[in-house]
């Protein structure tokens, strides 16, 4: 019997501990606010993420300037640059951090994540081909990347603070169960009639 408890408490503490182990990965790598950004501009290195996101801005310059929908390739090409730029990184990084705060804000009702000041960027990045369509475009387009008004993923980002508390929950049942495990099994039996 003694056994069989034993081998329950060791099992209780080895999932706790995984819960733990995941819970505070979670809490490293998603609640960081530099973290999370630095992985998301990683991500537009990405082909897939940044052919999205080049898309994204040639359609916000073109519904800006309309007359440039003509030459929608070369601002398209202009606009992947940008994306691959490190300039374009700074902008985002700062972007996902006010996001990140809004999201774990109890009062946001949304979550934008709108990077400002592209339209300069693509400016520049138009200067050195055409410099005619450069001074076309918009200084101030921005551009929106996501927009979640309410739903799964605001609901899923607000519940998902409470997993830090659950890594500290965890650590405190795996170290019992540990323990209980050890003092319940036969050698900790013979050591405490000793």
């Amino acid at each position: 019997m003694r056994s069989a408890v034993s081998w329950l408490a060791a099992v209780v503490a080895a999932i706790a501990l995984l819960v733990c182990i995941v819970a505070t990965f979670a809490t490293r790598e998603v609640f960081d606010a530099d973290r999370f950004a630095a992985h998301t501009e990683a991500a537009l290195r990405t082909p897939a993420v940044s052919e999205e996101v080049a898309r994204r801005l040639t359609d916000a310059v073109i519904t800006a300037e309309p007359d440039l929908v003509a030459v929608r390739p070369l601002v398209l090409g202009a606009a992947e640059g940008v994306v691959r730029s490190s300039a374009f990184g700074a902008v985002v990084r700062g972007s996902v951090r006010d996001l990140h705060r809004s999201a774990f804000d109890a009062e946001a009702g949304t979550i934008t994540l709108t990077v400002a000041d592209t339209g300069l960027l693509v400016s520049e990045a138009l200067e050195r081909l055409r410099p005619d369509l450069a001074a076309r475009i918009p200084d101030t387009i921005r551009v929106t990347l996501t927009d979640t008004a309410s739903g799964p993923p605001l609901e899923l980002v607000k519940a998902a603070e409470n997993v830090r508390w659950l890594a500290w929950f965890a650590l405190v049942v795996a170290l019992l169960a540990g323990a209980a495990a050890v003092l319940v099994g036969p050698r900790g039996e013979r050591a405490a009639a000793a």
